[in-house]
């Protein structure tokens, strides 16, 4: 199970940095979740110049999001966490920027169910974003591109 991710994008540098094929980014990302390769989408993440926040569940990811939501432009959010699964935790991060009148942050899933019911259960809860485990460098590199260039 992987951590969320919460991402804060300087969008003029991303674009920037993208013409050349590099991700240089001053990011703030946010992982909720418990993983057994917590430290492996951390490097990825700082490969491409991007500093993480991690947490160990859902329900400390829906934490840390209500107290600063305007900090983070991306979150990899793993579906299948303790306490408040990814799913949830989703869930009420939608309901609190409805109620706020914010900006929904993007939340890009993370998951090891690669089928369509659970592809179209991520969008449903508000997730815009689909990625499956184990994530791939690239795959991952170039989702953060489409994303934001």
């Amino acid at each position: 199970i992987l951590k969320t991710t919460l991402l804060k994008i300087n969008s003029l540098d991303f674009k920037n940095r993208v013409a050349d094929l590099r991700i240089k980014i001053k990011l703030k990302i946010f992982i909720p979740g418990f993983t057994n390769f917590p430290d492996m989408y951390e490097k990825m993440l700082k490969k491409l110049g991007i500093a993480a926040d991690v947490t160990n569940n859902g329900l400390e990811a829906y934490k840390k999001y209500i107290a600063s939501p305007l900090n983070y432009d991306l979150i990899l959010m793993d579906c299948e966490m303790p306490v408040l699964d990814g799913y949830l935790s989703t869930a009420k991060m939608r309901d609190f920027e409805r109620e706020q009148q914010l900006r929904p942050v993007h939340v890009i899933a993370l998951t090891a169910h690669a089928m369509r019911e659970q592809q179209q259960r991520c969008l449903d809860v508000g997730m815009n974003n689909f990625l499956a485990k184990p994530l791939a460098f690239a795959r991952l590199k170039q989702v953060l591109v489409q994303t934001f260039a």
